[in-house]
């Protein structure tokens, strides 16, 4: 059966926590407060997102009980994840000097024994391709990802098929886009696929094609330009509507 949904199961750093609204370019002028996302609210769950000191991702405590808890290191990021206060699943990501992920590993098991491993390549800091190999392939998968300059265009995943994008050229990405989201929360709605976490893109995605199918992505900003909703309309699906809160300081 043909269908788009949000998901994947390794959720890797998350590269946009903070959200800069702008500054004053007069001195005599009050500075606009910097905000980050701290809630976000879909299909009845909401996720709940602390930071650290240095503004990164702290924790995204689900209403279900799934917490995803982040340490960093200069080089890797660690989260782990649990259900109800059990191990669920941890991700290691190897990180170049772009803070983007050159390898990753997920252990499904708190014994090791189920894991998946990930080689990244890249084109600048857009994603060029990866190596995927698990305890229980036969043998590696290779990705293929296309990009127009600004913008991942295609993923070509063999055998899998192809998935293509489209994208906003007047609204650049930031918090709030499907990438933040399926970044900070794991996925849970129409589009799937994808890791959306090494998505460096320029621009706000606007719509994702996959087996024939395509959902398109809607979002309504504030007057200082955050998004406050996201709607996902999905070939054969409910709209899914995702909405946002901040905390500005």
């Amino acid at each position: 059966m043909n269908k788009i949904t949000l998901f994947r199961k390794a959720a890797v750093i998350i590269l946009s926590a903070m959200l800069f609204i702008g500054c004053s370019k007069h001195g005599s002028m009050p500075s606009k407060p910097k905000c980050h996302m701290n809630n976000i609210s879909t299909g009845g769950v909401s996720y709940l997102i602390t930071y650290n000191a240095d503004g990164k991702i702290n924790t995204v405590s689900r209403s279900d009980g799934f917490v995803y808890s982040y340490t960093y290191t200069e080089n890797t990021m660690v989260q782990n994840v649990t259900n109800n206060g059990a191990f669920y699943w941890k991700l290691t990501s190897n990180l170049n000097a772009s803070g983007l992920p050159i390898s990753s590993v997920t252990n499904y098991d708190e014994a090791g024994t189920k894991w998946r491993h990930v080689n990244y390549e890249y084109d600048g800091i857009l994603v060029s391709k990866a190596t995927i190999t698990a305890y229980n392939s036969p043998a590696p998968v290779v990705v293929s990802y296309t990009n127009d300059g600004n913008n991942i265009v295609s993923v070509d995943y063999g055998s899998s098929g192809i998935m293509t994008f489209s994208y906003y050229n007047d609204k650049p990405r930031q918090p709030g886009g499907v990438s933040d989201y399926n970044t900070l929360t794991g996925g849970g709605v129409i589009i799937t696929g994808f890791d959306a976490s090494i998505f460096r893109n320029k621009n706000l995605m606007k719509s994702v094609t996959s087996n024939g199918k395509t959902a398109n992505i809607l979002y309504d900003f504030d007057a200082d330009g955050k998004i406050m909703t996201m709607t996902i309309n999905a070939t054969g699906y409910s709209a899914q509507l995702v909405q946002y809160q901040y905390e500005c300081k």
